[in-house]
């Protein structure tokens, strides 16, 4: 669509919308235990699972493991237990937790979210997978992943969610689940001061044409995210990570 002159598509953005695609089986419940994360460690006694760069690749799902996650189905009930536990993070709030190289005191560690909500469920080869979307302003390295991280650990191993969040709030170092990459893509750039300030300007929302993005993010954005899970079993690797 045609712009100003001087239009700067990464500068006058004000905002983005990420979505992650998670196969629902992540949010089976688990009968064994966790291991300590959502925990305050020092610096130097950080466990080993959960230092960036650490091989989560020594584990390898039996069969009837990989069965039983691909027939899951979660219930409506769950989902809206998620989408709840979602919209904990709007507004603002300190995320030094969510990232790497940020201190409680850090005023760039402040963070303000539009919305976190659940989108749709679908569906690939019997496989289920539900849409995770998350508006903000601007995100630090690792922090959707860590937000989301966050909820799976909780509702996986029947923790209280609005507990875990306000331990991963306060001031110490704490240690949160980073969920695979993935599932992660950006869904969309937001430019709604633009719009106002050049009214003569075609929208930048593309809503005549949001049904056919919807159809290419679904035939080719996410049979590539799928092919990747169903290939490398990268979500049921990394939950084994959670567990003694």
């Amino acid at each position: 669509k045609r712009v100003t002159k001087g239009f700067n598509a990464k500068n006058l953005a004000e905002g983005r919308r990420y979505q992650y695609l998670i196969p629902t089986y992540a949010f089976m419940t688990s009968n064994r235990p966790a291991r300590d994360s959502c925990k305050v460690f020092s610096d130097d006694d950080v466990p080993a699972w959960m230092r960036e760069g650490h091989n989560t690749h020594k584990y390898t799902p039996t069969p009837d493991e990989i069965d039983t996650a691909r027939k899951y189905k979660i219930s409506e009930e769950l989902v809206g237990k998620i989408n709840k536990a979602l919209q904990l993070y709007e507004g603002t709030h300190k995320f030094h937790n969510f990232t790497s190289g940020k201190k409680g005191t850090d005023a760039s560690a402040s963070r303000y979210i539009v919305s976190f909500r659940t989108g749709l469920k679908v569906e690939y080869d019997g496989v289920e997978f539900l849409e995770l979307l998350v508006e903000g302003q601007s995100f630090m390295i690792h922090q959707i992943r860590k937000m989301i991280g966050l909820i799976v650990f909780s509702i996986r191993y029947s923790l209280d969610v609005e507990e875990q969040f306000k331990l991963a709030s306060q001031m110490q170092k704490i240690m949160v689940p980073l969920v695979p990459s993935a599932g992660l893509l950006l869904d969309k750039v937001i430019y709604h001061k633009f719009a106002k300030k050049f009214p003569h300007v075609a929208s930048l929302e593309f809503l005549d044409v949001e049904d056919k993005m919807r159809e290419i993010k679904q035939t080719m954005v996410h049979p590539a995210v799928v092919a990747r899970e169903m290939q490398d079993n990268c979500t049921l690797i990394w939950l084994n990570e959670l567990e003694v």
